[in-house]
């Protein structure tokens, strides 16, 4: 989804840390005050507000979506998971069927996926159906709050006759790198990830500064990807002082040639452009070859390590999670890594782009225990990191 498309919605105050993650990733973050967050109290003036959103996403607190669920759920209008088993007793399922006649499929409020289009119409329905359920049962003593939410929210969809689908209802949760067994997980990392195994990177990129010089590194190199770039190390250097730089996937130097680096090394896969950037730059070290069988020849360490864009191009998860494991070990001060944070959007994801994971769960198993999105473009996020001991176990 295109960045002015993407809006969180919070009850009261957000944390500093997934607002600063949400914020760099170009998501409009808002906030709805109400007694209870599971309940249409909070849900409902998020459905009226004409936020020009494509989907509204509603998570219960213990519930995680593991990747971009907006291309799975593809043109259906309302999608949500049946409520787990226990969370309405059978006295409530009992009231609700005597008193409406009907049997409506409950499904929990907390976890729904509801597209713009319908989302107004839906609230008001589900406030009128909210009405009468709590006029009919509620007062009575017949149906606790929860089940009358959900029960009033089949009401709404009855009405509106509109295409559902339903989410799945197991996997496995993960909160603060712990994985637990959840029947309330929004598992779709299956369906998230992509890569290409029969992708050549050495012959790719050769044949690429070769062919094409002009398109080079990729358009995440060229224009204001460029500029971001080079501003980001430019304030890093003065920042930290770095004396040597070590760049892993140095490319043609687009965000570096311009800088006054004393002490830097260049490592690029393809050979054709290592020969180029050694003419243009006669004084800075370069390497072709492969970082990671590289590595196992030498021993790299740099004040201020970069790694842009490398990482999104590794198919095999082994390899990806090596490089990050390398990158980690080369930082003897500051790192900055552009990779993944979340699956890239279908225009920015081809045959040879790979997602397997979040990048920063992939440092934290690394051992970084302190990081923070600086930056981000073409649904790439920039980490910066500090030297740490451990590494990936």
């Amino acid at each position: 989804m295109a960045a002015c498309e993407r809006a969180a919605y919070f009850r009261g105050e957000i944390a500093s840390e997934p607002a600063e993650m949400l914020a760099a990733l170009g998501v409009v973050l808002k906030v709805f005050n109400g007694e209870s967050c599971d309940g249409p109290d909070t849900l409902i003036p998020a459905l009226l507000d004409p936020e020009e959103t494509k989907f509204l996403v509603v998570l219960a607190p213990e519930m995680m979506v593991k990747g971009d669920f907006s291309d799975w759920i593809g043109d259906t209008r309302f999608a949500a998971q049946r409520a787990p088993r226990g969370r309405f007793s059978l006295e409530d399922l009992k009231a609700a069927r005597e008193a409406f006649g009907t049997r409506f499929v409950l499904y929990d409020t907390r976890a729904l996926f509801v597209r713009r289009d319908i989302a107004r119409a839906l609230g008001t329905e589900w406030t009128a159906a909210l009405r009468e359920v709590g006029r009919v049962l509620v007062q009575g003593k017949s149906l606790s709050v929860a089940a009358a939410e959900s029960l009033a929210l089949g009401i709404a969809l009855s009405k509106l006759r509109i295409e559902m689908r339903e989410l799945p209802g197991d996997g496995e949760l993960v909160c603060a790198n712990t994985e637990i067994a959840s029947e309330n997980v929004v598992d779709l990392a299956r369906t998230s990830r992509h890569f290409n195994s029969d992708f050549d990177n050495a012959s790719f990129w050769n044949e690429r500064y070769l062919a094409n010089p002009e398109l080079g590194s990729g358009l995440g190199s060229r224009a204001a990807s460029r500029a971001r770039k080079t501003a980001l190390i430019q304030h890093i250097l003065e920042r930290e002082h770095s004396g040597s730089v070590l760049d892993i996937g140095c490319g043609d130097l687009a965000s570096v040639a311009e800088l006054p680096l004393a002490d830097y090394t260049g490592i690029d896969i393809a050979e054709t452009v290592i020969k180029a950037n050694t003419v243009r730059h006669p004084s800075w070290k370069f390497l072709a070859g492969d970082f990671l069988k590289l590595r196992d020849q030498r021993r790299f360490r740099a004040d201020l390590v970069l790694c842009f864009d490398v990482l999104i191009h590794q198919h095999e998860f082994a390899t990806y999670e090596a490089f990050v494991r390398a990158i980690v070990a080369s930082c003897g001060g500051v790192a900055l890594v552009g990779a993944f944070q979340t699956p890239p959007r279908p225009q920015y994801r081809s045959e040879i782009t790979a997602y397997h994971e979040p990048i920063t769960r992939t440092l934290a198993r690394c051992g970084v225990k302190s990081m923070q999105i600086v930056a981000s473009y073409r649904d790439t996020v920039v980490v910066e990191f500090a030297h740490v001991q451990s590494l990936c176990i």
